[in-house]
């Protein structure tokens, strides 16, 4: 896999791949993460609250919070262990914001790899750089080739300091194509990569800039939003900012990589179908879709009719493992599969659930054609097909054991933050330190 390292020509589907790789990383981290800090602030919590306990006095309630009054002998402690409870409620604010950073600096370095590819596939696009170059630079180049990767280095830093809205311009100036036409994803990146800019620069406070961005890209942002408020970062927000960031990223460069090298078709057509077909064994079902729908209703052109099967199989199960039955059975009705191969007849069978007909093409296909005995153990279209009595039948005349149910884990999903999406703090059950000798506390 090529990262793109200066020297070396980089590769649409290995640069494609690591982008992938990378922001998946950060979305599975997240739950961890935040559990993670979740669980440091409950026992920073309770570590002050049982010091509370056994050194204060119970003036009084408040609601859930207990009043006390401590001596000043124990002032000191108790600020000690108020600081390291701000400080991990400071930190469940702070790290799921970079979390943001991140997928959007992933974004970032992906750009610049991908448009660096599309230099090496349109040299004449680099050579129409209006970039000049001193004597003094010249003579340090060994060839020509130096001289060209020098310039290659200008042009994405350029381009890497627009605004995300005014780099797609450059994308569809250069290379003359419409990138954003039907493209659902793209008010929700603009802010996106706006509130990043705000945790960058602003510590999350919205700018008048934000706002003006936002409105001026479509934004949905709550009416009551304005200037001065602070934003803050929920597990529902993560969700869709990591959605947003992997459905641009993946369909900017499968636009790009067909319309500049359509001879590479064949190996794009089969990228896009792994990352399809991951997503949807991870279960990701949603992410699947919307890149499902964008190959079969955007692409429309592709290497080989078989991926054009395989797009279309996988699309109707995204749609089936959604729980919406009805638009899996219209994309499948739409095709005639009269024509098609065993394996294909065999993965429609099971999503229309007609168990008899999938059962009867197990035993055509046997043991020693394509499919073979770890496809009918793992391969998500099979999922519902493999609770059936036929599949278990067929699946023991077939290779000579029972089959097993293997146990799913259920996907990791985390506590919230301490502060939502609008940058609303939660309730804390601490909310006052020693301000004298002796001071009321609430916890």
């Amino acid at each position: 896999m090529n990262e793109g390292s200066p020297g070396t020509q980089s590769t649409i589907a290995g640069d494609l791949n690591l982008f992938v790789h990378h922001v998946e990383s950060l979305a599975s981290s997240f739950p961890f993460v935040t559990a993670i800090l979740a669980a440091v602030q409950s026992s920073a919590n309770e570590e002050l609250n049982k010091y509370l306990a056994a050194h204060g006095k119970v003036t009084g309630r408040s609601g859930k919070a207990i009043n006390y009054t401590i001596g000043t002998e124990h002032a000191s402690k108790v600020n000690r262990l108020r600081n390291k409870l701000k400080q991990a409620r400071h930190a469940s604010v702070i790290i799921p914001r970079n979390l943001v950073v991140a997928l959007v600096s992933q974004f970032d370095s992906f750009l610049g790899r991908l448009i660096r590819a599309l230099f090496f596939l349109r040299p004449e696009v680099l050579n129409a750089a209006d970039r000049t170059l001193s004597f003094a630079q010249l003579n340090s180049f060994r060839d020509i080739s130096d001289a060209r990767e020098f310039i290659i280095e200008k042009e994405v830093e350029s381009v890497l300091r627009k605004s995300h809205a005014e780099q797609f311009d450059w994308l569809e100036n250069k290379f003359d194509i419409k990138l954003r036409v039907g493209l659902d994803a793209w008010p929700r990146f603009i802010e996106v990569t706006e509130r990043r800019n705000l945790f960058v620069h602003s510590d999350g406070v919205v700018t008048s800039q934000y706002l003006q961005v936002c409105h001026r890209h479509n934004c949905q942002l709550d009416e009551n939003l304005s200037a001065g408020k602070t934003l803050g970062i929920d597990e529902d927000y993560f969700r869709e900012a990591y959605r947003c960031i992997f459905e641009i990223g993946v369909k900017l460069a499968h636009v790009l990589w067909r319309k500049l090298a359509p001879s590479d078709k064949e190996t794009a057509d089969r990228i896009l179908n792994e990352i399809s077909f991951e997503l949807i064994a991870r279960e990701n079902f949603e992410m699947a879709r919307r890149l499902l729908d964008f190959a079969m209703c955007v692409l429309k052109e592709y290497g080989s009719e078989q991926h054009r099967r395989i797009f279309l199989i996988n699309r109707a199960q995204a749609y089936k493992w959604l729980g919406d039955q009805s638009k899996a059975l219209e994309i499948l009705e739409a095709e005639d599969w009269s024509a098609s191969s065993d394996k294909f007849s065999l993965a429609v069978a099971a999503l229309r659930d007609d168990c008899d007909c999938a059962a009867q093409l197990m035993t055509k296909l046997g043991r020693d054609g394509e499919m073979k005995k770890e496809f009918y153990e793992e391969w998500p279209v099979f999922r519902e097909f493999r609770k059936s009595q036929p599949f278990a039948e067929a699946f023991e005349k077939i290779f000579g054991v029972k089959f097993a149910i293997k146990e799913q884990a259920a996907p990791a999903t985390g506590p919230e933050t301490n502060v939502d999406e609008k940058g609303n703090e939660k309730p804390e059950p601490i909310d006052a330190v020693p301000a004298s000798n002796m001071a009321k506390l609430n916890v």
